[in-house]
């Protein structure tokens, strides 16, 4: 009922040239608002995309996606991998060997 009687408020109300514009107006610079705020994100997620693959070790994000892929059982071409488990076993051992890296400040050679 609330909707229908604002679809009627609207429609009994004239519209002005004026009226269109400034809405039209109004539109564009909340798209505006909307892509900044976007573009923000997007350049704050490739910032901490490229900090955790150097922190797993990696050279760059492509590598760290080829890795989470490769996990996943997805080849480099998009196919899927044939694989026997050894892929879930070698990120596991890279993982403890990463980690013990860490725990005992060695610099990792791989």
């Amino acid at each position: 009922e609330e909707y229908q009687a604002a679809l009627e408020a609207e429609s009994s109300a004239p519209t002005s040239t004026g009226d269109v514009l400034g809405k039209a107006l109004d539109a564009a610079q909340s798209q505006s608002e909307a892509s900044s705020a976007l573009k923000e994100a997007a350049d704050a997620l490739a910032e901490e995309e490229e900090e955790l693959a150097k922190k797993l070790g990696m050279d760059s994000v492509e590598e760290l996606e080829d890795a989470l892929d490769a996990m996943n059982g997805i080849a480099d071409d998009g196919g899927e991998l044939e694989s026997s488990g050894d892929i879930a076993r070698e990120a596991r051992a890279r993982e403890a060997y990463l980690g013990w890296c860490k725990k005992f400040n060695k610099q990792e050679d791989e």
